[in-house]
């Protein structure tokens, strides 16, 4: 058995005898599934800060429990912007989820609207779609960092909220 001659590739040698050959490629259809994954739990983050900082409710929905908050609208447009925006780095033509065949909706969420592309892109470049996913500067990457940038201790939400308490305290205390 050899575990180190190809990355990710395990080869049984079972035995002797002629000359064989094998052909290594890229698993297009689990590519695939990673992706639709990743575009499913985008499209539930964008949905729920959407629909928890609605401003304006229609009659069959409320105003957003978080309507009045602006902190997580910034959130929401920059977890949008962040999933968008080309990735250093990259090859051209291979730095935007759009040149995968993703597509942003006008609400903010993603649609893989183009599976043929992304099939073509995995085939011909796996690396590049590996990186442009989770390099450096890549879209979930950035999407992580940028959501704990918020969530962290001593994050914006963490900061808010000190924020808050202390101007409660103030008001106590003039109480």
């Amino acid at each position: 058995t050899l575990t180190d001659a190809l990355e990710g590739v395990t080869v049984n040698l079972e035995g002797k005898g002629s000359e064989s050959s094998f052909e290594v490629t890229a698993d297009e259809e689990g590519a695939q599934s990673v992706v639709k994954d990743f575009v499913d739990k985008v499209n539930k983050v964008i949905t729920f800060l959407k629909e928890e900082t609605d401003l304006a409710p229609s009659e069959d929905k409320e105003r957003g429990t978080l309507a009045d908050d602006s902190t997580f609208r910034r959130l929401e447009r920059q977890l949008r912007t962040d999933a968008t925006s080309p990735v250093e780095g990259q090859p051209e033509g291979l730095n935007t989820l759009a040149d995968i065949g993703i597509e942003a909706n006008r609400d903010g969420t993603l649609k893989l609207a183009d599976e043929e592309a992304l099939k073509t892109a995995v085939r011909e470049n796996e690396g590049a779609v590996k990186d442009l996913f989770s390099g450096p500067d890549g879209v979930a990457t950035r999407l992580e960092a940028r959501v704990d940038q918020f969530a962290d201790t001593g994050g914006v939400i963490d900061n808010q909220t000190d924020s808050l308490d202390n101007s409660i305290d103030r008001i106590d205390d003039r109480i």
